[in-house]
Order: structure tokens, then sequence, then C-alpha cells
């Protein structure tokens, strides 16, 4: 599939009439509103990329390149009638797109990589043509200047137009269309229409229009400074992993968020705060060991927080990979063991009982296997399991790995490490079974339903093995 992105308008609101810069290329923490829409595509499985070019072309261009170092094919068509509107643009990639589906997306908006893959998965095969819409009809910053769509109950489009008096949805700026649209531009110019939108209109007319929604999920039309403002801020809360434990949830990643910043500022790779998260692990196994309980308790739960740091990151850089995951899940696997086995070992040290053995031995053993729970079933099911969704109620038993190292730092600060170890095996424990049955209903004959996947491209990282606490198990 290829991706149009429609790069030739001035953009005046935001740089001024006539300044000679382009507001497509305004920097959302460290990458240019137009890269993050090509690197989404990217992640949708979009390896040939049309930009269409006008005002600041040649700066465009020059940002750009040949879009290798984004992973892309990058092909330039410049459009001489960009005044007059944007469905020109779209026309003058006429030429490029093949007669196969391909996406449009506007430069100046900026949106969840997820958006781009769910329109992506969402193709009727070239029947009908697509328009992410927001059913949160105040989602963007200015949402009384957004474009607004009417949507009937069957999920087809029926208006779409700035002066809506009557509507549902707005207009995200993402079209998945075929070369009906060409047709539909036609008639449109012939009659002096030029904008995008009179053409959806047509389409929709006869049925051919059809909504995506991607209510929930964060984007941003970017005309003015408050919106790119809205929109890195929107980006932030993006960042956090899907999958947390409540731990993470609203404790931690009200402080890994932050710390994410800082490191993006810093330009450190997701890999690099993955080492971070370990090396705190190993301290804080150490400091245990040596009877610092108060330090190990710090900074076992400070690795916590850390290790929700390096999958921000790397979804903020567009870093995920594969390799990433593996590097992540093997740290982290290492570093519970050095934190319960430092704790352990204070524990077992002098005179220990005998049920400070066995609750040792219980938590130690116990750690890794809800997470190799979860990938075994994500491999034999083809279905990632999620914790907010399937755990339902166990979930406030706090025994993911975000749950259990905030026990040991509660355990550490008060003395209480023995307790809190022992909290940690059983809870850890009864986690596991309930996991296993569950898991074990869910994969009877007959109840498992066939899932579609978005498409997958060479690094993607599946939502299994992304970094973040509760993605440690």
């Amino acid at each position: 599939m290829r991706a149009v992105i429609l790069a030739a308008g001035e953009g005046s609101r935001m740089n001024g009439a006539g300044s000679g810069e382009h507001k497509a290329l305004r920097k959302i923490l460290g990458i240019s509103i137009i890269e993050r829409g090509i690197l989404a595509m990217r992640d949708a499985g979009v390896r040939d990329v049309t930009v269409i070019i006008g005002y600041a072309g040649d700066k465009v261009r020059d940002a750009l390149g040949d879009g290798s170092r984004l992973g892309v094919s990058i092909e330039y068509v410049e459009n001489t009638d960009w005044r007059r509107g944007n469905g020109t643009s779209v026309y003058a990639a006429r030429n490029t797109v093949g007669n196969d589906e391909f996406i449009v997306a506007m430069a100046d908006h900026w949106y969840e990589p997820e958006i781009a893959k769910l329109l992506a998965a969402n193709s009727s095969g070239g029947v009908v043509s697509k328009l992410c819409v927001d059913l949160d009809t105040g989602s963007p910053l200015r949402s009384d200047e957004a474009t607004r769509v009417q949507v009937i109950a069957d999920g087809s489009i029926a208006l779409v137009g700035k002066g809506l008096s009557k509507f549902n949805a707005i207009d995200c700026g993402l079209f998945l269309f075929n070369r009906d649209i060409f047709g539909a531009l036609q008639q449109g110019f012939a009659a002096g229409e030029y904008e995008l939108g009179a053409a959806a209109n047509r389409l929709a007319s006869t049925g051919r229009l059809e909504m995506v929604d991607v209510e929930g999920f964060f984007w941003e039309d970017i005309d003015t400074e408050d919106e790119l403002k809205a929109a890195s801020r929107k980006l932030r809360r993006s960042l956090p992993g899907s999958d947390d434990g409540l731990i993470a949830k609203y404790l931690n990643r009200r402080l890994s968020v932050p710390m994410s910043m800082i490191a993006i500022k810093a330009r450190l790779t997701p890999n690099v705060v993955s080492l971070l998260a370990l090396l705190l692990a190993v301290f804080a196994g150490v400091a245990f060991a040596f009877g610092n309980i108060i330090a190990g308790a710090v900074a076992a739960q400070m690795a916590s927080i850390v290790d929700g740091s390096d999958g921000e990151v790397a979804r903020a850089r567009f870093m995920s990979s594969k390799r990433g995951g593996l590097v992540d899940s093997v740290f982290d696997r290492v570093a519970d063991g050095f934190i319960l086995g430092g704790a352990g070992y204070h524990v077992l040290t002098g005179s220990p009982e005998s049920w400070e053995f066995v609750i040792v031995l219980m938590a130690v053993a116990i750690a890794p296997m809800s997470m190799i729970l979860k990938d075994r079933f994500q491999l034999a099911t083809g279905r990632k399991w999620q914790s907010e969704l399937d755990d339902g109620a166990a979930r406030v038993l706090l025994a993911t790995r975000d749950g259990r190292l905030f026990v040991l730092f509660l355990g550490g600060l008060l003395n209480l490490l023995a307790p809190a170890l022992a909290f940690v095996a059983i809870t850890g424990m009864l986690l596991l079974v309930w996991r296993l049955v569950l898991a074990w209903v869910q994969m009877a004959p007959g109840q498992m339903t066939p899932i579609t996947m978005p498409p997958e491209t060479p690094d993607a990282v599946p939502a299994l093995s992304q970094s973040g606490s509760e993605a440690g198990g």
C-alpha cells in the first residue's frame, strides 16, 4: 500500500504568510510533524510514500530526502495549483498510486501510529473508501473549526464539511481511497470545487465512503501554535503502554513520563534506558543482600519506574523493535532475579524459620511464571493476554511485576522484607493459577475465534514484548 502525504499548503496561520517556513517541519519531541506521519505509515506496513509539495517544497524535500532514513521510499510530486484547494494535491498523485488502494494523510496532522494501523487494517479491498473519524466531537483543540462528518447507523458517511449544523463525528484527516476518488475530483473541478471534502461528499452520496472509528486515540489538526502544544501534550499522554498493572498505571507512569522526556532530550535509546533499569535492579539486589534494605527498596522501585521509560522512549522516537523487546524482556527477568535473590538472601541470613525458606523459594520461582504463561498464550492463540481485560478482579492482588516490586519497596522501608516476600509468593501463585484456569478455558476447542491482526512490519514490536512495567509480568 502507498501513502500520499499532502504537504503543499502554506500554513500561514502558524508561520505567517510568506514566511518561507513549512509548518509540517515543526517538531514535536524532536521529530517533525510530517516525519511522525510518515513513520506512523511505516509502522502500518506502508513502504512507498508520495509527498505532494508546493509551498516551501524545497525545504520539505531537503528535510525528508529519499526516505531511506525513515525506512520508506519517498517520491515527490509538485502541485502548482495548491492554492486552489487540497483536492488538487490528491489529484496530482494520480500517476503514482497505481490501481491499488492508497492512504491519503495531511502533513500537518499528528496522530497516534495506531490510527494508521487501524486504517490499513480496515481495507475493504477497494470496494469502498474509508475516512478516519472521531466520534468524540470535542477531541481536537479547536473542534469548532474542524471538518465535521455526518455518520449514519451502518457506518456509512452521509456528509462531510466544515459548515455542517448536524454532525456526530470529526474528520481526522486520514483517508483510504481507491481510484474512484479521481473521478469524483474531476467532477468537482468541473463544478469549480477544489477541496477534497467536496469529492468525499460525492463518494458518500453513492454509498462509497465509510468511517473508521478512532475514538479514544489521540490526534490533532495543527494549524496554530496552541494546537502544536496540544499535540505535544497528547503525544506525552499516548506514551504509556496499554497493559499496565495498577501501580504502573496510577503511580509509576506519573514519574516515568517526565523521565522519558529527559531521556528523549538526551537522545538516549530505549536499550540504554533498559540497561539503566537493569543496573538499578542489580544495585537493589546487592543492597538488599548486604543489609542496606532501605537503599535496596528505593532502588528496586526506581528500577520499576525506569523500566516503564524504555517503552515510552521507544514509542516517542519510533524505535520499537523486536530485538529491543527481546532485550527488555531478558533484562526484566535478570532484574527480578537480582532483586528477589538479594531480598531473599537478606531474609535467610542468621537463623531463618522454615516458612522463610519456603516463601523465598516460591517468590523466586513464581516471579517469571505469569510472563511465561502470557508468552505461551500468545504463541498458541495469536492473541495477546491483556491484564486489564483478562485478569479481572485478580488485578487487585498486585501480583504483576509493578505490584510485586512496589510491595518489596514498602517491605524494605518498613523493615518487613520477609512478610513482603510472603505476599509476593502467595499472590504470585494465586495469579498464576488464575491465569492458567482462564487460559485453559479460552483455549478449549470451539472457544477460540479467528483474530484479525494489524499488518506487521519487519521491525514492529508485538504488543507482548513492548517495554513497560506490566509488560514485564
